[in-house]
């Protein structure tokens, strides 16, 4: 018996030996998948209702609260993400909160020390009265300064001010406002006549 084949049918059958070749050749390295996707859409860690207390020599010196955090350490940057938020009290050598810091989500570069702070953030040095909201606010832990580029409101005790743009230490204690408009009290001692 001779078996005739077309020459569709010859070439039907390359195409299927190759796809199934294919198929039993290839192999998942989680790293390729996620170099080649470029997205980081599965967190390495997750972890809900944190707090987090950093103490120095027995001394608390910060108070960590995140509804939700997420670590994307497979990243070529690993950073983590708190997507829902997080909440920061700064405490003096007394034990008193001597600042805090609000933000609606946040995301730590933490190999570049960087952080950046979106939605509604708030961030308050309450030994010197002053009170920062902006909707955009990025902590650079190297410079040990904080800054931002978009609208912001600073209430003081006897002003509140607004512009657009600032730098700061990262205690709050000087900044500087750019593009600054608002009213601002004067003592006559310091007017240039």
């Amino acid at each position: 018996m001779r078996f005739k084949a077309s020459h569709f049918e010859i070439l039907k059958g390359i195409v299927v030996i190759s796809i199934i070749a294919m198929l039993f050749s290839c192999k998942n390295d989680i790293r390729t998948v996620t170099a080649l996707s470029g997205t980081d859409s599965i967190p390495d860690l997750k972890a809900v209702s944190i707090t987090v207390w950093q103490s120095d020599t027995g001394e608390v010196k910060s108070k960590f609260k995140a509804p939700l955090m997420e670590r994307y350490e497979s990243s070529n940057k690993p950073y983590t993400l708190f997507p829902k938020g997080l909440h920061i009290q700064f405490y003096n050598n007394d034990g008193a909160i001597q600042a805090e810091l609000k933000a609606d989500w946040a995301r730590d570069w933490t190999k570049q020390k960087y952080i950046e702070f979106k939605g509604q953030v708030i961030f308050q040095n309450f030994e010197k009265g002053n009170k920062l909201e902006t909707e955009e606010l990025i902590w650079d832990q190297k410079k040990e300064s904080i800054s931002s580029e978009v609208k912001i409101k600073i209430t003081t005790t006897n002003d509140v001010l607004f512009g657009t743009g600032l730098t700061a230490d990262e205690d709050f204690n000087e900044y500087e406002i750019l593009n600054l408009h608002g009213n601002i009290e004067v003592e006559d001692d310091n007017v240039k006549k």
